[in-house]
């Protein structure tokens, strides 16, 4: 059987240098807005995301009220002052041209609003973060509730037991 030759202890492997790609802005909404796109019915946005990555792309993404995702990709044109404009490139498969403008402050997305066209058809979308959420104050803490005690446990289809919570 042969052995295998043993390095020095001084000998290095290199490794490879990998950067984790980081967002520049991760902005985050619920509120309510509205998305028309051609001739179709205008659509109930609920919450929108805006993600900027180090190479200026950005991806958006609308929930609908009916469940639906949208994701719209798009280039960072400018930022400043918490406004960004994005020129949007794709919708999904489609193809999509227009600029939206994103209002935030921190993390907190204020407001999305736009114009353009998706597949040659135009669409606008405006949407604003719910008034309260806005005003809110930044929570500080967080608050831990526990209880002792005991209680009643049924499965269905499954005999009641009684068991004590632990102490």
């Amino acid at each position: 059987m042969n052995t295998p030759p043993i390095l020095a202890e001084d000998t290095s492997i290199p490794l490879p240098t990998v950067v984790a790609q980081q967002a520049n802005l991760n902005l985050v909404a619920e509120g309510e807005g509205t998305l028309s796109i051609g001739s179709r019915p205008s659509q109930t946005v609920t919450f929108v995301t805006v993600t900027s990555f180090p190479n200026q792309q950005v991806e958006v993404s609308l929930r609908l009220a009916d469940g639906n995702l949208q994701r719209w990709d798009g280039q960072l044109i400018s930022r400043s002052n918490g406004e960004a404009q994005i020129r949007l490139t794709g919708a999904g498969a489609a193809d999509a041209t227009g600029t939206l403008t994103a209002r935030y402050q921190g993390t907190t997305l204020i407001s999305l609003s736009g114009n353009g066209t998706i597949d040659v058809q135009p669409f606008s979308i405006r949407f604003t973060i719910a008034d309260d959420s806005v005003s809110r104050p930044p929570t500080l803490g967080m608050v831990t509730l526990a209880q002792q005690g005991q209680g009643v446990f049924g499965l269905q289809g499954a005999q009641t037991r009684r068991f004590p919570l632990p102490q």
